[in-house]
């Protein structure tokens, strides 16, 4: 109900959803929906080729409406320092300058995965590891990638490098 109120014209209609059936997990819920034009998204969690990660955030420890002011070290009302905190996921500083998903390629990676974290158009905090202990990310353009060679030296490059092979 509290969706709808907030959402009102855009909300989407349950019914419409594409239903997530969590009730193997220890979510609070036990079904939860994705939007109806993402069926890959909805086949992967099926398939446990994705998960989803639900009430996250940066609180150092329980709290309430009258005390989090003086519990808690993040501005939970700045969308700025959320967003910060939210590519951290660091509220006690045991990782400085690491973001979370850098934190999980240096675990992977230490595992024996080759792992490697793309970026578009900037560098992502999210994405910053262990420095020394795995690669910058990779920061793309947000106009693509570009293009190789636009002023051949030959005519016939092509065969130029087939030849090298």
């Amino acid at each position: 109900q509290e969706y709808l109120q907030v959402r009102q014209d855009i909300a989407l209609p349950k019914e419409s959803l594409l239903e997530i059936d969590a009730a193997s997990s220890n979510q609070i819920c036990e079904t939860f929906g994705v939007h109806p034009n993402l069926p890959t998204v909805e086949k992967m969690y099926d398939d446990g080729d994705l998960l989803f990660f639900s009430n996250t955030g940066v609180l150092t420890k329980e709290t309430d409406k009258y005390n989090f002011v003086k519990d808690e070290v993040t501005r939970l009302f700045s969308h700025s320092s959320q967003q910060f905190e939210t590519e951290r996921v660091d509220p006690f500083e045991m990782s400085h300058g690491t973001g979370i998903l850098g934190r999980i390629a240096d675990s992977l990676k230490a595992k024996g995965h080759i792992v490697d974290t793309i970026s578009i158009d900037s560098k992502a905090t999210a994405l910053q590891g262990t420095p020394n202990l795995a690669s910058s990310p990779f920061v793309l353009s947000r106009f693509g990638v570009s293009r190789f060679n636009l002023g051949a030296s030959s005519n016939n490059m092509e065969s130029h490098i087939t030849a090298m092979i």
